[in-house]
């Protein structure tokens, strides 16, 4: 994904496949369920609700981490695709659904 692309995500504002957070708070982890348990879906990590890009660390040991609870927190294998913009990193994490 490049800017433009993660620009025109950010325009359209949440849907049913598109969510953004802040954090990987337990609202992002039952997101990401929610979404490998349905038609699948992406999580934008470092924006908020409106839309604004907020950041995410952007150290590679977060991402191991995050990576890392992911999979044993609710066992799914996330695509997981890393972008700096602004000097700040967001993260888009592509569920795949489990019904194919």
């Amino acid at each position: 994904m490049n800017k433009n692309e993660l620009k025109k995500l950010l325009a359209l504002g949440e849907t049913e496949t598109l969510e953004f957070k802040q954090s990987p708070n337990e609202s992002f982890y039952d997101t990401t369920s929610a979404f490998s348990n349905a038609r699948g879906g992406t999580v934008l990590l470092g924006v908020d609700k409106k839309g604004n890009i907020t950041g995410v660390n952007s150290s590679s040991e977060f991402l191991a981490n995050l990576t890392n609870r992911i999979v044993n927190k609710i066992s799914i294998y996330p695509q997981i695709e890393t972008m700096d913009i602004d000097q700040k990193r967001v993260l888009a994490v592509r569920c795949h659904s489990s019904f194919r």
